[in-house]
């Protein structure tokens, strides 16, 4: 048997010969046996053992090296066993199910990320490498239990080398917005389920007495069945307000069309060349239109503000796009139709 974590060996060896002898007499036959066994039992590190022999007539053990670590059978304690699962950095994360249209980063370092998600099918999922007996909602407070899949019994979270059952193991998670806890008592928060490895979260085991012992004789890769893991979670559906919300009509500015404000559009004028139409690079020219380079379109716009000015047409500034250009990665979630 040979365990890795912590590293330790145990190997036994035994040996058996024996010889016999028959005489035949004048009136009988006589048998002689004779029997010679030996076994070797080892051990590490520190490496050690014993040989025992057994002889027809007499048996001895010779013991060498160190003597057998009696700790190597007791529980461990969480030192031990937290270099086993991951760093505390990682041992957590959220993923998307469904409607993550794509990612920005947040930060220069690109370590954090903002989701842009469609409302209508957004869901996610947080997945944990240690598994969990009840679960939280922060803005709730509500501890609800986790259910075993299998006899729908409240979930028993074991730890098999620490000889530990019944572990209180709570996954919570936090939703905010703007910085405060947000309600999300209509959402649907539900654990999910994944096979866990044994050697870590399978029931303790015991020898033929009952006792605590920290390796199987026979190592395995058995897993867990359906431990709770992480959770699925579903915002409800975007439901359609009763109003626009308020209009302030004093931002509105609008401008004549000369002469007489009719508007050169019918259904009996369809659109000639200039055609709306998708493009894979609009947003990438949206980013640019500050480009002030022969060519570029800060110049092209600035050529049509001189024109516009000495013909009298226009008499208003000539703003800038420095934010547009800046956060037009942020302000679409799609490509914009192009002309």
């Amino acid at each position: 048997l040979v365990a890795f974590n912590p590293f330790y060996f145990r190997a036994d060896i035994g040996v058996t010969i024996g010889a016999s002898l028959r005489v035949n007499l004048l009136f009988t036959t006589v048998t002689f046996s004779v029997e010679l066994g030996a076994t070797m039992g080892l051990w590490g590190p520190p490496t050690g053992g014993k040989v025992h022999v057994s002889w027809f007539i007499i048996s001895f053990t010779i013991n060498f090296g160190a003597d057998e670590d009696p700790k190597l059978n007791s529980p461990a304690v969480w030192q031990d066993f937290k270099p086993l699962i991951p760093e505390l950095s990682s041992i957590c994360s959220l993923q998307a199910n469904n409607g993550l249209s794509k990612t920005i980063d947040k930060d220069a370092a690109g370590e954090k990320k903002i989701w842009i998600v469609r409302a209508g099918d957004f869901s996610f999922y947080s997945q944990t490498a240690i598994p969990f007996s009840d679960f939280v909602c922060k803005s709730s407070n509500t501890v609800k239990a986790t259910k075993d899949s299998e006899n729908n019994q409240p979930y028993n979270v074991m730890i098999r080398i620490m000889n530990k059952t019944n572990v209180k193991s709570i996954h919570e998670i936090s939703i905010l917005r703007d910085g405060k806890e947000f309600d999300v008592s209509a959402w649907s928060i539900k654990p999910y389920y994944q096979d866990v490895p044994s050697a870590l979260w399978g029931k303790p085991l015991t020898d033929g007495n009952g006792e605590f012992i920290r390796n199987p004789e026979v190592p395995s890769n058995d897993t867990v069945p359906q431990a709770p893991v992480g959770l699925n979670v579903v915002p409800p559906l975007p439901v359609l307000g009763y109003s626009a919300g308020e209009m302030i009509f004093d931002v509105f500015k609008y401008d004549d069309i000369l002469p007489n404000g009719e508007i050169p559009i019918s259904k009996a004028s369809p659109a000639g060349g200039f055609v709306p139409a998708y493009a894979s690079d609009t947003i990438e020219k949206i980013s640019g239109i500050m480009d002030s380079s022969e060519g570029g379109a800060k110049s092209c716009r600035d050529s049509i503000y001189d024109v516009l000015i000495q013909t009298g047409l226009y008499d208003g500034t000539n703003g800038t796009l420095n934010n547009l250009a800046a956060n037009s990665a942020q302000l679409y979630t799609d490509e914009p139709l192009k002309l």
